[in-house]
């Protein structure tokens, strides 16, 4: 039964993708990123992607080169938020795994914050929290600092809070993201940001999310086995009728996650959401399945051209 329940779940948010997000794909068609080329900065930054090859291939003083070209590069950009905004336009235009290692690499090396990044990454979404590609991903595996179950999910609260304070436009993407990563340590941190100084409203979303959380750390330690908790399935309706997005977004979360928690109800009312976070979850399914087509294709491509290059030598 919960087998043909869920497949008229997902089912349905296919149809709310479909719907929701034609209109955002046109537009995002029409708009390019907020992020402008910088000729001379792209052309440093292509000359520590050569001094990393280099280096990777044994050259003599590999890595002394590497540290002048990024010195070089520090230089030309004069600031850690402009590097950040080059390096992800770089990111996305390279085609080889050497382009892209570089991001990761002049992150680390000269000490790119992960508030930088982060505000970096708003730019190159320009607002559309549909427009989630490897190289938007890519950005956010270098934000995120997990640390055992947790996350640090800092840069992104910063920004929310700076958006909270001043009442200007939420970084949804940033939220849908925390709620993606770790729905458990999402929800309370965001709960505690958006109402810091009303708890009396935060209250019943701390409790119901509480109960949720320790249900599943008693599964996972084996204190309860798989049986429905009347308690759990109360605690996920009530933050399904919840006015926030982010709160019922957080509930697609969890029950994607554990299908088994959930009701047809609690189903019923997820799959007619209509804000545009909720397609995330369907839609990040078969973005998954395209990339990893594409990963296949490209190994295969590789495989043929390095077949081809032996024949050639032959």
């Amino acid at each position: 039964m919960y087998q043909s329940q869920w497949r008229l779940f997902t089912a349905s948010f296919a149809a709310i993708l479909l719907i929701a997000t034609a209109a955002a794909e046109l537009d995002a068609a029409e708009k390019a990123p907020k992020i402008v080329p910088d000729p001379a900065i792209q052309k440093k930054i292509q000359e520590v992607t050569k001094a990393l090859l280099n280096a990777s291939a044994g050259e003599e003083d590999g890595e002394a080169n590497v540290f002048r070209a990024m010195q070089e590069l520090q230089i030309a950009a004069r600031n850690h938020r402009k590097l950040a905004e080059q390096l992800i336009l770089h990111h996305a235009a390279s085609t080889k795994t050497a382009g892209t290692m570089t991001m990761p690499r002049v992150v680390q090396d000269l000490d790119i914050s992960s508030i930088t990044l982060a505000k970096a990454a708003l730019l190159w979404i320009d607002g559309d929290r549909n427009r989630i590609d490897s190289t938007t991903i890519r950005i956010f595996d270098l934000v995120e600092d997990k640390r055992g179950d947790n996350y640090d999910f800092s840069a992104y609260l910063d920004s929310i809070n700076e958006s909270v304070r001043t009442n200007d436009t939420l970084p949804e993407v940033f939220i849908a993201r925390m709620l993606e990563q770790s729905p458990q340590q999402a929800i309370e941190e965001l709960t505690l940001v958006f109402f810091k100084r009303d708890l009396d409203r935060a209250k019943p979303i701390l409790w119901n999310s509480h109960v949720i959380g320790e249900h599943l750390w008693k599964r996972r330690f084996e204190f309860v086995g798989p049986k429905a908790d009347p308690a759990v399935a109360k605690a996920l309706a009530e933050l399904a009728e919840n006015e926030h997005w982010w709160v019922r977004l957080y509930v697609a979360e969890t029950i994607i996650a554990h299908p088994d928690l959930s009701t047809p109800e609690i189903q019923k009312r997820i799959a007619k959401d209509k804000n545009a976070a909720f397609t995330q979850p369907a839609r990040r399914e078969s973005e998954r399945e395209a990339a990893n087509n594409a990963e296949a294709e490209a190994v295969r491509k590789r495989a043929e051209a390095d077949a081809e290059a032996d024949r050639a030598k032959q």
